[in-house]
């Protein structure tokens, strides 16, 4: 899913939307290995079983094809089908299959619409923190996370998110010194850092401080923690603490951070986590899939996990655990279907 998002967005950048609806006839869009970040292989030959790219069947010469499926608002059935070929040791893709048109993927002034497409964002087991990390592309940042390296970009995504409360807030001060009351409760019940904020508060009494990062002079970005303690949104720093850079927080919050962070992304309304229980002990794991489970309901968000985790699957409801075995899929049906799972 993580690489049909690659793709798609490729092709919206290089050939416009157009390239992803029914009946589209543009020809492939090639690269080369360097320029494709969502998972870190030693060739572009490893996509395929075997290493085997090339087969008969295959008229178009599209011999890997990712076919993705879901409703949109109004409940159809949609589909989108990626097409990868090898040649000459550069990937080809391209839209070969799609039952969308351009009224449902972009609004009437040209403007892009994503209420009736996937937006999919993928995240590994928290790992490669540094304790200088510049602000990045979004293309670099890709390549890390599908190198497993979600740590060295969480500075860079509370930023994104911190700068767009800052403009929001701007926005709503307009001429004046304050935020009206009504404003001040839609924006800290809505906005991403407001409600990380919230949160960090409620189970880590702990608040995030950005420093602004000014490109002219600042090489890399920074970001600290201080511990306090929380009344409502109020918050209290502990006296005579210095605050710290977050890489010094520990794995369990750093994964925790990481994975919420994400999630409350506005870019995003499909979020594929990898182990996202990783360094958590029991309670996290549970305030974690929690508070996720809120952000879905709240946003419309999807979110699809992969877990090991005991505590996680005697949590969940049967009918929302998929388990994998011999590389097929099934529905547990009932909670006696967990004890097998468990046991396997």
């Amino acid at each position: 899913m993580a690489t049909w998002q690659f793709c798609k967005t490729l092709l919206e950048i290089e050939k416009g939307r157009l390239s992803w609806t029914r009946g589209a006839t543009n020809q492939g869009l090639g690269l080369g290995i360097v320029d494709f970040t969502p998972m870190f292989i030693p060739s572009l030959s490893h996509l395929w079983t075997n290493l085997k790219s090339q087969k008969q069947t295959e008229s178009d010469g599209y011999t890997l094809k990712i076919k993705l499926y879901w409703d949109d608002k109004s409940g159809n059935e949609k589909h989108l089908e990626m097409g990868l070929s090898l040649a000459n040791d550069r990937l080809f893709i391209k839209n070969t299959a799609s039952n969308l048109s351009i009224t449902e993927i972009q609004n009437a002034d040209g403007s892009p619409n994503n209420e009736n497409i996937p937006q999919i964002a993928y995240l590994p087991p928290f790992a490669g923190i540094t304790d200088r990390e510049v602000r990045m592309s979004p293309a670099m940042r890709n390549r890390l996370i599908g190198q497993g390296l979600s740590g060295g970009v969480i500075r860079n995504s509370l930023y994104d998110i911190h700068l767009s409360n800052h403009l929001k807030r701007q926005k709503l001060k307009g001429t004046g010194d304050r935020i009206s009351t009504k404003n001040l409760n839609e924006l800290r019940s809505r906005d991403a850092w407001e409600i990380l904020q919230k949160t960090l508060f409620d189970i880590f009494s702990l608040k995030i401080e950005v420093t602004p990062f000014n490109e002219q002079y600042h090489s890399y970005l920074k970001i600290e923690c201080v511990s306090g303690v929380a009344n409502g949104y109020q918050f209290t720093k502990h006296k005579n603490f210095n605050a710290r850079d977050i890489m010094v927080e520990g794995s369990g919050f750093l994964q925790w951070l990481s994975v919420y962070t994400l999630a409350l992304s506005e870019e995003f309304n499909v979020i594929l986590l990898d182990e996202p229980d990783a360094h958590l002990h029991t309670q996290l794991q549970k305030n974690l899939t929690e508070r996720l489970e809120e952000i879905t309901i709240r946003n419309g968000k999807q979110v699809l996990l992969a877990t090991h985790s005991t505590e996680l699957i005697r949590a969940y409801e049967p009918y929302k655990i998929l388990a994998l075995s011999n590389a097929k899929g099934k529905y547990l049906g009932s909670d006696d279907d967990k004890i097998g799972l468990l046991m396997a």
